[in-house]
């Protein structure tokens, strides 16, 4: 075992031991360099890949068009693939062991990855793994799970990560099924937010998998497949419960319950049969569920074709009932509550919460007073389930391959509708938002999001996806009307072109490139762009990080009018910055900077930082595609925190001490070093002084032992990291900042807002940090310093009020004149 130093939240190094999977790359090569050279092989176009449930069982819409395509003579050249994690369970697939044009493969396998790239027709219900990137000439079908009436997609908690593997895969997709109106517009167009980005056709054809319920015979189906499992229904009237979840201990305890109910309720000739919704996964074996659950391989809509009546808390489900009519239990435990929709509480169906009220809807379902009645029709929303969903997408999807259209869409009896909700009138904007971390670029953008026109610009906010509790913090308070896109997984291709990808991003691009497409491994970035946002266009790409070669790779790949990189500081200068004497970011910005060429737009956070750049990055970049954009402010927020208590330790000792604070990351560039000296100076003039420095970074330790070497320990607080430094901003004296080199600084104009007067150093852009005629400017040195901070306290430095909402508008016209 090794000896791992890692990082703590607080920023502390420990030590822990660990051991390391040294084969986990080895693997991962190996996959990749498999998954690559499928990729170049030719696509297999009589063969239609089927997934569904993540892999877990063959069941659903997927199902439904398997048997329908395989029992269809006209479709006899096409071969079917099936993904299942366990192929050797016993599954509805069983029956078809042997079949010459049936296989089934284990998903996540080497196989797996062959047919995934060269399948000729991609069909699932859910969403295809990471590794997945739809290639040139595969047609991909989305049948999706069915119509939920409750918060889904972005509308549900934590959406976008719960989702994001769905949403690039929807992207992706050349056709979307739907069940109606409802389905199409309120479910994709809005939960999902594909209204404006989704470039494939929806089409309104009803789900294939509630063909399985309302086939004929397919009551007396399911009747033999229970005969099959040991269940005899002979005789018997069958009550299906369907949870949307049986998996914890607590989601086990309140199934338990509702079956203590009905077995306490409901009379002998009663059998509830337990068949959990099976997109939540397989039932853990618990002795309360004996005699009720179904094995996981048994399909929902099959057995709704055999039950007399349904308990559920699943909206999908309880549509396929109704649409049977069937009496309808919608049952919530009192632990998990599901937020429904309007449209849900207006459904013919009995609502329920805890045992009481469903013993009563059970006593009247087992009275008869809500006997098996006449279909529930709910135009928009179910109309289409007819049980002729699976001849329409046959029909549509399929038939075009014999190159003719045939009649089976009229034998349905109901045309479909092909919906393109690609445009909405909006421009729209895909912004790379860095990595979200703690930091001015992420508080900018944050900032800048919320301040956008969103009838105007419709943006997708593109980021790497992490756990991190920092991250997920800045992922929350990105705001609601942008389409969240989380990177998920990582670039396929082989290991030669990986290698020369990291070569590339740690080297300039060869001059004589022309466009994006010539750059090495250009095929590479452009099958991760595919990867990451499959079909989708946009109008404009903007970098606002700025910092990443990769990044940059992939964005100039996809198709845009406008392309824009911001630049956040003194490009040059930042790139040559030192890290213990080591200029850590000067390979991998030399890469940036021969990007350049291939933006529309480098934008400064300022008219004077525009200048610097200007002149320093002129071999990179023509003269007139600098521009330049100052960064906002979120004022309200940074006056609500400001209201909060003081850290006790912040706190002055007395109320006659002067405060002088600093905070940023402790860097070289930001040399806190000297802030340290000149206050020193100070101090001996002014002994009612103190320091107060805010953050953390590399030098933290370097500068605690600078303090105790001057003797201030008593004087000199570094604070560390806060969640919340506005309280101690808005109690200081006096703001200080001097670093050598810096962009905008978000914090002088956070302590504008609060009233505090600012003091900082003389840097190439510093101009244009703060309003004309506010604050102080001194040289940049030890004694320029220590001079700002003697004017401060002899009242000179000057501190006019600030409007952050004139401010901000300035800054928002600023940005949509920079990006065209």
């Amino acid at each position: 075992m090794s000896t791992a130093v890692v990082e703590q939240e607080e920023g502390q190094p420990v030590s822990r031991l660990r051991r390391p999977d040294v084969f986990k790359p080895l693997r991962r090569a190996g996959t990749s360099q498999y998954h690559a050279r499928w990729r170049k092989q030719p696509l297999a176009r009589n063969r239609v890949l089927y997934q569904s449930c993540d892999g877990r069982e063959a069941t659903g819409s997927p199902l439904a068009l398997f048997r329908g395509l395989l029992q269809d003579d006209r479709f006899t050249g096409l071969t079917h693939v099936w993904l299942l994690e366990d192929p050797a369970s016993v599954s509805e697939l069983t029956r078809y062991a042997g079949h010459p044009r049936v296989q089934v493969i284990r998903s996540g396998s080497m196989q797996a990855l062959r047919h995934l790239a060269t399948a000729g027709h991609l069909v699932t219900d859910t969403a295809f793994g990471p590794e997945f990137g739809k290639r040139p000439g595969q047609r991909y079908l989305n049948t999706w799970q069915g119509t939920p009436l409750v918060a889904t997609g972005y509308d549900s908690p934590m959406g976008a990560a719960r989702y994001r593997n769905i949403l690039r895969n929807f992207l992706a997709a050349d056709h979307l099924l739907s069940s109606g109106e409802f389905m199409t517009q309120r479910i994709y167009g809005e939960a999902f937010r594909l209204r404006n980005a989704y470039r494939g056709r929806i089409l309104e054809t009803g789900f294939p998998r509630v063909d399985l319920t309302l086939a004929p015979g397919a009551s007396a189906a399911a009747a033999r497949s229970l005969q099959a499992q040991g269940v005899d229904v002979t005789a018997r009237r069958v009550l299906a419960y369907v949870p949307s979840a049986c998996q914890s201990p607590e989601e086990i305890r309140d199934v338990a319950e509702v079956l203590r109910v009905a077995r306490a309720t409901l009379p002998p000739q009663w059998l509830v049969l337990l068949c959990p919704d099976p997109y939540s996964g397989p039932v853990p074996h618990d002795p309360a569920l004996a005699g009720h659950l179904l094995p996981f391989s048994f399909d929902v809509n099959e057995l709704l074709a055999l039950a007399q009546g349904l308990i559920t808390d699943h909206s999908t489900f309880a549509l396929d009932a109704l649409a049977l009519g069937r009496p309808v239990i919608l049952h919530e435990s009192q632990q998990r509550l599901r937020p429904y929709d309007r449209v849900l509480g207006a459904l013919p169906a009995s609502r329920t919460r805890g045992a009481q009220e469903l013993a009563g809807a059970l006593g009247a379902l087992a009275g008869g007073a809500s006997m098996p009645g006449p279909p529930v029709v709910l135009p928009g929303i179910n109309e289409l389930d007819d049980g002729a969903a699976t001849a329409r997408v046959i029909d549509t999807v399929f038939t075009p391959l014999l190159g003719r259209q045939t009649s089976a869409t009229e034998t349905a009896g109901t045309a479909v509708r092909s919906v393109d909700i690609s445009s909405d009138g909006r421009s729209r904007v895909l912004f790379h938002a860095g990595a979200l971390r703690p930091n001015g670029i992420t508080s900018s953008a944050i900032n800048l999001l919320s301040g956008i026109d969103h009838t105007r610009f419709d943006v997708t906010v593109f980021y790497p996806y992490s756990e991190r509790p920092d991250v997920q913090a800045n992922i929350a308070a990105l705001p609601a009307e942008v389409r969240q896109l989380p990177r998920v997984g990582g670039m396929n291709g082989s290991k030669w072109l990986h290698a020369r990808r990291h070569l590339q991003q740690r080297s300039p691009i060869a001059p004589d490139v022309a466009d994006p497409s010539g750059m090495a491994v250009s095929e590479l970035y452009a099958q991760e762009w595919s990867r990451c946002f499959g079909d989708a266009e946009f109008d404009q790409v903007v970098d606002f990080s700025g910092y990443g070669p990769l990044w940059d790779f992939i964005l100039l790949q996809g198709p845009a009018r406008v392309r824009s990189i911001f630049l956040h500081n003194d490009m040059v200068a930042d790139a040559n910055r030192e890290l213990h004497g080591r200029k850590h970011l000067l390979r991998q910005m030399g890469s940036v900077f021969s990007t350049y060429r291939f933006f529309d737009n480098l934008v400064s956070v300022s008219e004077q930082l525009m200048a610097v750049n200007r002149a320093s990055l002129a071999q990179f970049a023509p003269q007139s595609a600098f521009r330049f954009a100052h960064n906002m402010i979120d004022y309200d927020r940074v006056r609500r925190l400001a209201q909060e208590p003081i850290d006790p330790d912040l706190r002055p000792q007395s109320p006659d001490l002067t405060t002088f604070l600093s905070m940023g990351r402790l860097t070289a560039e930001k040399n806190h070093a000297r802030l340290i000296n000149a206050f020193a100076l100070v101090h001996q003039e002014h002994p009612r002084t103190r320091l107060l420095i805010l953050g953390d970074g590399p030098l933290a330790e370097d500068l605690r032992a600078l303090v105790d070497r001057l003797e201030l320990s008593g004087s000199v607080v570094l604070a560390g990291f806060r969640a919340n430094p506005y309280p101690a901003l808005a109690a200081c004296d006096c703001f200080v900042l001097p670093s050598d080199h810096e962009g905008q600084p978000m914090v002088l104009l956070e302590a504008l807002t609060l009233g505090v007067p600012c003091v900082l150093t003389d840097f190439s852009s510093s101009a244009g940090a703060l309003p004309r005629g506010t604050g102080l400017i001194v040289k940049r040195s030890t004694q320029g310093v220590a001079d700002g901070m003697r004017a401060f306290l002899a009242g000179t430095v000057p501190n006019p009020a600030f409007d952050p909402q004139a401010y901000n508008r300035m800054a928002l016209a600023e940005f949509y004149a920079a990006i065209n």
